[in-house]
């Protein structure tokens, strides 16, 4: 059977529909105004006999959402990728919805958002935006769908852009106001802030201003840089003065900065210097004696005597030291006595050193 061997009316009652009156004329059926429930009766008449068919139907209605315009998204940029200047930043989509929503409610239409017009016009599952999402052009279109949840034919497109813009680069001295605008209710808060200059050091240099082995070693620190600055060594309190005082033997970091705490630079210096007792009792503390801070390419030589002149033990500043034994008895607590033949660290010159040391036990 073909359209060509019947013929279809509509119509708005069975009765009608049964004694084939009324028909709604074709014009009106391609274009109909109808309410949501209407019943509509068709009736097939096969042509040549008389004969004839009815079927009915339910008009259901849904409401077409309105969609408007949306503002657009804008954020700073920031540093959370690493990079405060690439005009890339996280945007959660999510915070658009009751815009996009307006007066609608959320129980009765469903917010989508793709990256393009065609796919927010498809609306196919699963190629919406579902999660935060960092923009990969500047400006980036969104395209929003606004969908009835009982007929998902019945949408909406609008878009909107996300936008980064760059964080301000402040050049001179002053006062600086920050205005923070809560999108959703307009409320503006102000934030005031000075900006000083600061000149972070650029160098440094650490000198030992006192002789070789002295009882006060003192370091002095030099800077290159226009700033105001401050000093520490180790762990200590910062001071504005260059010079430190009574430094211990050994190693020692010497740190630099600006009053503003701005870009902190260091660097180490080694005392060299002898200490004055020590006490081989085995518990890793102190366990032996030697000269402190002299560099691996020393050539220099340690001779240790008892209080009568005995030659005990020769060493060198670069090995492990003195244990306080000879030939493999422990001596017993007493002063002892040592020659350093070395080299000035800064002439060269050949120099020597006669000094003493206490063992403890």
């Amino acid at each position: 059977m073909t359209p060509s061997d019947f013929v279809l009316t509509y119509h708005s009652s069975q009765a009608e529909a049964d004694a084939d009156t009324n028909p709604i004329s074709a014009t009106d059926a391609a274009a109909f105004t109808g309410t949501n429930g209407q019943v509509i009766y068709g009736r097939f008449e096969y042509l040549n006999s008389g004969c004839y068919e009815t079927v009915s139907f339910m008009l259901n209605l849904f409401s077409a959402p309105s969609i408007s315009s949306v503002s657009d998204l804008i954020f700073c940029d920031d540093s959370i990728d690493g990079d405060d200047t690439n005009g890339i930043v996280e945007f959660d989509l999510s915070t658009k919805v009751s815009e996009v929503l307006g007066t609608q409610l959320a129980t009765d239409y469903a917010v989508k958002f793709y990256y393009d017009q065609a796919a927010a016009d498809l609306g196919v599952s699963g190629t919406d935006i579902t999660t935060p999402i960092a923009n990969t052009s500047n400006p980036q279109p969104i395209f929003a769908r606004l969908e009835n949840k009982l007929n998902i034919d019945c949408y909406g497109t609008t878009s909107f852009q996300l936008i980064v813009n760059p964080l301000p680069v402040i050049t001179t001295e002053g006062t600086y106001t920050v205005l923070a605008t809560n999108i959703s209710s307009g409320c503006r808060i102000p934030a005031s802030t000075e900006v000083v200059s600061s000149y972070p050091p650029e160098s440094i240099g650490v000198a030992i201003k006192s002789a070789l082995f002295s009882d006060n070693n003192i370091l002095e620190v030099s800077v290159v840089g226009t700033g105001i600055y401050e000093y520490r060594i180790d762990f200590g309190p910062w001071q504005q003065e260059t010079t430190f005082t009574n430094v211990r033997i050994g190693d020692h970091i010497i740190y630099v900065r600006d009053l503003l705490n701005c870009n902190e630079i260091s660097q180490k210096k080694i005392v060299i210097g002898y200490p004055k007792f020590f006490t081989p009792n085995g518990d890793g503390y102190h366990d032996t004696w030697n000269i402190i801070g002299m560099t691996v390419k020393s050539s220099s030589k340690i001779y240790i005597f008892d209080r009568y002149g005995k030659l005990l033990k020769q060493i060198s500043p670069t090995g492990k030291g003195w244990d306080g034994t000879f030939n493999g008895e422990r001596l017993p607590s007493s002063d002892y006595w040592f020659v350093l033949d070395y080299n000035e660290p800064v002439t060269g010159e050949i120099n020597q050193l006669r000094a003493n040391f206490t063992l403890k036990r």
